[in-house]
């Protein structure tokens, strides 16, 4: 009896601490990224998607940046970053070019909101997670402080979009919607590139039927986008991402350096602060940039070689259900390959946050301590180019949210490799013996 009453008070206890969770976490929602967030918006990255977009649906080429200074000399645009996305990005958000700049911007910061929890609530059906207090907590804490969705919020980037597409192609995929998969993976790699990922997945895991479905709707999709706004705008694309490669920039006649900006949290930053001469940081050694790519080359291959031998198909555990923690990896490697990492593409480890939540075991303390510390770098807010981050071993906390990015995906591969587990997974903070789930 005593026993008992000591686990009433102890699970009450616990849900008492969710609820404030939950309480603190939409406090800190509703102030910083409903009110906070919509005053300080400074749409630095809306602009070049807004105006790329405007001059596409005009007929124009949104990679000549003489056209797009124009539509920004029009819109009384100060500063403007270039337009580095696929001709099908500003197809699909031309909707938004019906309205003036801030109206769009506005109309945007309102869909980010919507895309978000519209993501977390697809994470509890495509996951099939149990209606448990701590999944809730979870939800409202990562919409509540995570300052990746507040910079994706005030910047007015694509993140949230990007998010919801990752979680809808994961509910086809687990569910063999093997036609929706193929077309939400086709359309979300037009949308944003990275995603192209999903294509090794599908063609390592011998799963042709989702492939097949997605080389034809990329197909399909291109040339829809083509006969819109012509071949000439998509060839044009071709040396803007060659730009995006390791060591290179677009806009870099105008002075412009994304691969090692303190805020770039790639491979490739990192090594070029670490190696290279730079306006950021005193490297220690310098080598040649030549180098700082090739040992991003070799980093990037690596984290490519260990995911496939990871996820071999005969090495597949469906007898345990671990299939999202394989689809996981791949959504690390979606950030963890580019040569571009910024801070604000954390919002799309919302995903695997919530994956990893069902494995990681409350009584195995170092895997719990790993989780919420990794968990609360990729929330904080950090000032990459503070003058503690430009030399010694300060440089690499320039580069924090690259380690706690590495540490999720550890122990994405530590979950995997474990041969005693429970076959179903459970939360974190396990409060209850309820297992109601949305399906």
């Amino acid at each position: 009896m005593h026993a008992n009453l000591n686990k009433s008070l102890s699970s009450a206890v616990r849900k008492f601490l969710l609820w404030l969770v939950i309480a603190v976490a939409m406090y800190f929602y509703v102030k910083d990224n409903c009110i906070n967030a919509y005053h300080r918006m400074h749409i630095n990255d809306f602009k070049h998607i807004y105006l790329g977009a405007e001059v596409l649906l005009k007929g124009g080429n949104p990679y000549d940046a003489r056209q797009l200074f124009t539509a920004a000399h029009l819109h009384n645009v100060r500063r403007l970053n270039p337009y580095v996305y696929p001709p099908f990005t500003g197809l699909v958000l031309g909707f938004l070019t019906f309205f003036d700049l801030f109206t769009a911007a506005r109309i945007w910061f309102l869909l980010n909101h919507f895309f978000l929890w519209l993501s977390i609530v697809l994470l509890f059906i495509s996951l099939r997670l149990p209606l448990r207090v701590s999944y809730f907590a979870l939800g409202v804490f990562l919409g509540g402080v995570m300052f990746p969705f507040y910079r994706t919020l005030t910047a007015g980037q694509l993140n949230c979009a990007l998010l919801l597409l990752i979680v809808l192609i994961w509910w086809a995929y687990s569910r063999k919607k093997y036609v929706w998969a193929g077309f939400l993976v086709a359309f979300a790699t037009l949308f944003k590139l990275a995603p192209a990922i999903f294509f090794l997945l599908f063609l390592w895991r011998r799963d042709w039927r989702t492939l097949r479905y997605a080389i034809l709707s990329l197909i399909v999709l291109v040339v829809l986008s083509i006969g819109l706004v012509g071949l000439r705008v998509h060839l044009d694309f071709i040396p803007v991402l060659k730009a995006m490669s390791y060591g290179h920039s677009t806009w870099a006649a105008f002075g412009m350096d994304f691969y090692r900006d303190p805020f770039n949290q790639s491979f490739n930053s990192l090594f070029h602060h670490l190696f290279t001469e730079n306006p950021y940081t005193t490297p220690w050694i310098k080598l040649s940039p030549y180098i700082a790519n090739i040992f991003t080359y070799i980093v990037a291959i690596s984290l490519v070689v260990i995911v496939l031998a990871r996820t071999l198909p005969a090495r597949r555990i469906s007898a345990t259900g671990r299939e999202d923690l394989e689809f996981s990896l791949f959504v690390f490697l979606m950030l963890l390959i580019p040569s571009l990492f910024w801070d604000h593409y954390l919002t799309i480890l919302i995903f695997p946050i919530f994956v990893l939540s069902r494995y990681v075991n409350p009584g195995h303390y170092p895997g719990l301590f790993l989780f919420v510390c990794s968990v609360a770098i990729v929330c904080i807010p950090i000032n990459f180019g503070a003058p503690a981050f430009r030399r010694g071993l300060g440089i690499l906390l320039m580069s924090a949210k690259l380690w706690a990015t590495l540490i999720l995906m550890g122990l994405t591969f530590f979950y995997l490799t474990k041969t005693h587990y429970p076959a179903k997974p459970t939360s974190f903070i396990d409060e209850s013996p309820a297992e109601t789930t949305i399906t």
